[in-house]
């Protein structure tokens, strides 16, 4: 009796390992991870195929697909992609390994061709190495499809990721703080942009630095490059080459002064919180109030004898010298 219980011991030992042992590997290989060690992984995603191909016409299916080079980051991937013309509605996606299917919301419009372009957000899953360049492909759900193509250049530091905005030049001013572009691309690592997929029409491309990623300048918040003309796209002029931008910041915020402190008895050093315009310090411009006094006023005794030869350095400092005041002012 004794022995017999002892075996189903056993057995039931080596079953629970073997249950054990299936359990681990399925684990393992439910979660692959990328191997350890080696050299970093500075190697950027490519994307190797689309559905449907660039310049596909007569499109009837409700979905695209995008094949990566890699396993990529799910979330960034769904954040780069932009269609032009918008569509209304969310847009599902569905993975698969390295491949996206991406279900349009809603019939896609008829005799219309549609630009879907994946920014250089996308990231791998590994070292999250970006895109180098966005990509971006055009398909028709007519027998014609638009071929119109503008593309230059960002100068900038840092272009990777600035969002080029086109908008149709018509009857109506065009206000990039509260309307949304008809064709969206974004910059690559060394600066490079192309819009593809534009019908026959006038247009004026913006470059945005889109710190809120909501199609909208922020006045302020957002650097921008303006263009130096609108683009013209036509049947017998369909590319424009060389649309290139600067970038810079519209300052909206008045200077304010951070800091004056007496450095002897002729001199105030003043700091301003940026750079200030060396035109504007002017005599007039400057105040002195004596504490003291019961009613707080600008004095009437401070004389600003030389004020030419005033010293404006990088980080908004200001000398200013031979700032005279009366004795019975301020001594007893």
């Amino acid at each position: 009796m004794g022995n017999r219980k002892d075996g189903n011991r056993k057995m039931n030992l080596k079953k629970s390992s073997i249950i054990l042992f299936i359990s681990v590997i399925i684990y393992s290989c439910a979660n692959q991870l990328p191997p350890g060690g080696g050299p970093v992984d500075k190697t950027p995603p490519e994307i190797i195929s689309v559905y449907p191909p660039n310049g596909t016409t007569n499109f009837s299916d409700n979905h695209f697909e995008i094949e990566f080079s890699e396993y990529v980051d799910k979330r960034s991937v769904q954040d780069a992609i932009f269609i032009s013309p918008a569509i209304n509605g969310i847009l599902e996606f569905d993975w698969s390994g390295k491949s996206l299917q991406v279900d349009f919301p809603e019939k896609l419009k008829e005799n219309l061709t549609y630009v879907v372009t994946i920014g250089t957000d996308a990231a791998d899953l590994n070292n999250h190495n970006k895109m180098a360049q966005a990509y971006s492909f055009a398909f028709s759900t007519g027998d014609k499809i638009d071929k119109g193509v503008i593309e230059g250049k960002v100068y900038v530091a840092l272009p990777q990721g600035i969002m080029m905005y086109a908008y149709s030049v018509g009857d109506s001013v065009i206000n990039p703080t509260k309307q949304k572009p008809k064709y969206i691309s974004q910059a690559g690592e060394h600066g490079e942009y192309k819009l593809l997929g534009l019908a026959f029409g006038l247009y004026r491309v913006f470059a945005f630095q889109d710190e809120y990623a909501d199609l909208i300048y922020n006045v302020g918040e957002d650097a921008y490059g303006c263009p130096d003309t609108d683009v013209s796209i036509t049947e017998q002029d369909s590319i424009f080459h060389n649309l290139d931008f600067l970038m810079s910041r519209e300052d909206t915020l008045k200077p304010r002064l951070i800091n004056a402190a007496m450095t002897d008895r002729f001199h105030i050093l003043l700091e301003f919180n940026e750079p200030i315009d060396s035109t504007t310090i002017k005599s007039r411009n400057f105040f002195v109030i004596d504490s003291r006094l019961k009613t707080l006023k600008i004095s009437q005794v401070i004389c600003l004898h030389q004020i030419l030869h005033n010293l404006l350095s990088a980080n908004g400092r200001i000398l200013l010298p031979r700032i005279y005041i009366r004795r019975n002012q301020f001594h007893k």
